[in-house]
């Protein structure tokens, strides 16, 4: 079926074009099941009207005419007969149906049962329409216990909320975790009555509206439309912040409008959160969700349960002692509420939902009511070997680590956990990262401050450009290995034996004893045997019978009996090492192509027309701008990418698509200025790429003992 919007021509010496037009449109394709909508400007029959001048004859008969000789249908509708009203009062209101839906016979066949909605007219002279003309009701996913009950940000809109939890927090007894989930309780009962159910009061309050416009021609009530629809605001501003918390779109401004937009994010987030079938390690596809869960349970059990390892004395030995008396003073000293304030407060608000049901956000706001009793708690599980069982309440949820996941090795699990717990885990963290430095290999990248990841990226660059072009006679090879279970299983004895500095070591061990050699790419360079980053490592040796990207000295009986011992695939080059190419050709523009790619799918997911201007601004510069970031970090990207990258975004700016073109009003240039002077202070993406590799530049001046230089 087809459907074809139209917008009528509202002048009345016009309006024969508009039935000229639909005339034109009836044979304009061979698909005969037609919907027409839009605002036609026609109006059928008198009692369509009312106010202003009558109806004209001769319009109304062609337009009744032109109807007939499509076969278009009126679809009736429910609800206020007017679509539309000239915000006028007495006897200057006029008011009138001027939007509709149409259809022909066969697409009322195909759709029998279809319903018209005329809705609110609010903040317009027009009333949006909708039609539902297919509804499916989707199943239901079986529940799993009650509906926990979480913190709702939009309480806070009320000021007596901080009196409520003052009030309830003195009056529980008990120790703290027991009063935070009394207090949430208290809460959530006394939000429910001050709020109440959001839809269900904006239906009430439309009505409300709708029963004072259709009064409106008898009677002065615009100063009570107004206050309506204030009070309506105030309720659609509370659905707004509702929907947000739920959309996890954390970088949109407040008070944009954008309930329609938080809540398309919510369902496409409750359907990408929806795992419809799963493959088990037999290759057996299952849908039934009783079987789903087995099959993922049955997998992480066997992930989370310990597993015979061997070698691990061997290992271990190689493991030399990093921590000194002074490092041992400072980490044994005991913690201060300083440092479990510092943790609460360095938590995002809104983070994922915890089991208990309360964000960091819940911990910010009343942080002077209850952070004495938390604090008290958190220190005496770190100084006084307190039990944290009673805190490890944990959800685990499934990351997906690729597209279209069917099994679950393809899920990355990761633990959300209660605030009381993170605080404490945040405390350690805090007073272990100052030591960090002198106790991790200058080989990571990662985890510490200061070290950058593109600092791998421009050395591994920097090595696989001389691996492509040496003509040394002595080969070598580069390994690329990513630890699938370094965090996802536990195994505590290979933890205990600190897999990365171990890996790291037995490399450095084999490398002093010449069993291995390292990459050399110049005069006077470091010889690099590895590069690690979390758990993506990258080796780099000579390509002896032990050990594997082969240079172009390497022969090639040598890659058979490497490939032979090592069940990897030979390749001319890695397509990418932590999200970077690793190799260039030619066309450098074909290289980059997957960034423009990747912003390309970002702004075709997004609606522009659920957003106002001043969201689309945020949502370029918080991501679109950003994406190509890390890249520009150690690149120059060619300057056809970067005006392919500024034409996209300056057209979802505008509204603009391959289908609709709408007119930029203000050169782009002129847009990337500072906002004081007239601009939106986008960011200039090629003087951005330019200013990111200074950067790195004056990094290598100021750090010259550091690996990358």
């Amino acid at each position: 079926w087809r459907a074809t919007g139209i917008y009528g021509y509202p002048q009345h010496q016009n309006k024969h074009l508009t039935c000229d037009l639909i005339n034109s449109l009836q044979n304009s394709s061979n698909n005969n099941n037609w919907l027409l909508l839009g605002d036609l400007n026609l109006i059928i029959k008198d009692s369509e009207k009312y106010g202003g001048n009558p109806l004209e004859n001769n319009i109304t008969m062609l337009f009744r005419s032109t109807l007939n000789s499509c076969d278009l249908q009126d679809l009736g509708y429910k609800g206020n007969i007017y679509t539309w009203a000239n915000k006028q009062q007495s006897h200057n209101l006029i008011k009138a149906r001027l939007d509709r839906f149409l259809a022909n016979s066969a697409w009322k066949t195909l759709f029998p049962n279809y319903c018209n909605s005329h809705l609110l007219r609010y903040k317009s002279d027009h009333a949006p329409i909708l039609l539902d003309f297919n509804s499916i009701s989707g199943q239901a996913t079986k529940s799993i216990g009650p509906k926990p009950i979480r913190y709702e940000q939009i309480w806070t809109r009320e000021p007596s909320h901080y009196q409520i939890v003052k009030e309830n927090w003195q009056n529980s007894r008990g120790p703290a975790f027991q009063k935070l989930t009394t207090t949430l309780s208290s809460l959530h009962r006394w939000g429910n009555q001050i709020f109440g159910v959001i839809p269900r009061r904006i239906k009430t309050l439309q009505v409300d509206l709708q029963i004072l416009h259709e009064q409106n021609g008898a009677q002065n009530l615009t100063n009570q439309i107004r206050e309506k629809e204030q009070e309506l605001d105030n309720v659609l501003e509370c659905e707004e912040t509702w929907w947000k918390q739920r959309s996890r779109e954390l970088w949109l401004l407040h008070g944009d409008k954008n309930t329609k937009y938080f809540h398309m994010k919510a369902n496409i987030r409750r359907s990408k959160n929806k795992i419809d079938a799963i493959t088990d390690s037999q290759g057996h596809k299952h849908h039934e969700e009783t079987e789903i869960e087995k099959v993922l349970v049955d997998h992480f059990m066997c992930l989370f349960t310990k597993q015979n390892t061997q070698n691990i004395t061997e290992t271990i030995q190689v493991v030399e002692g990093k921590i000194n008396n002074d490092m041992y003073q400072e980490l044994s000293k005991d913690f201060t509420k300083e440092e479990v304030f510092q943790a609460m407060k360095d938590m995002k608000s809104l983070a994922a939902p915890d089991p208990d049901g309360l964000p960091a956000l819940f911990y910010h706001n009343y942080w002077e009511i209850i952070g004495e009793e938390v604090t008290n708690m958190v220190l005496d599980v770190l100084n006084n070997n307190g039990d944290p069982s009673h805190l490890n309440s944990t959800y685990i949820c499934l990351i997906p680590k690729v597209k279209n996941p069917s099994s679950p090795s393809e899920y990355r699990p990761i633990s959300l956990c209660n605030v009381t717990l993170k605080i404490i885990t945040k405390t350690l963290a805090n007073r272990i990262k100052n030591i960090l430095p002198d106790i991790i290999s200058p080989n990571q990248s990662a985890f510490i401050k200061g070290r950058l990841i593109t600092d791998n990226t421009l050395i591994a660059s920097e090595i696989f450009h001389y691996l492509s072009h040496t003509k040394r006679k002595n080969g070598f090879v580069g390994l690329k290995t990513d630890m699938a279970k370094a965090y996802d299983r536990v195994e505590w004895d290979f933890l205990e034996a600190t897999l990365t500095n171990v890996l790291s070591r037995l490399i450095s061990k084999a490398q002093k004893e010449k069993l291995i050699h390292g990459v050399t790419i110049s005069h006077g360079a470091p010889e690099i045997t590895h590069l690690l980053f979390a758990d993506d490592s990258l080796l780099f040796c000579r390509a002896t019978s032990g050990e594997m990207m082969f240079s172009k000295g390497v022969s090639e009986d040598t890659k058979k009996e490497i490939s032979s011992i090592l069940p990897m695939n030979v390749v001319n080059h890695f397509s990418k090492y932590l999200g970077m190419p690793t190799a260039m050709g030619r066309s450098k523009k074909q290289i980059f192509n997957f960034i423009r790619e990747k912003i390309w799918k970002k702004l075709k997911g997004w609606k522009e027309k659920h957003l106002s201007f001043a969201g689309r601004g945020t949502l370029i510069k918080a991501v679109a701008q950003a994406i190509p970031t890390y890249l520009m970090s150690s690149f120059l990207i060619p300057k056809g990418v970067c005006e392919q990258l500024v034409q996209m975004i300056c057209n979802f700016w505008w509204g603009s698509s391959t289908d609709h073109r709408k007119i930029h009003w203000i050169r782009w240039s002129k847009v990337c200025t500072q906002k004081k002077h007239g601009g939106m202070g986008f960011r200039d993406l090629r003087a951005f790429n330019e200013a990111l590799l200074a950067k790195q530049g004056w990094r290598l001046i100021t750090n010259p003992n550091s690996l990358v230089a």
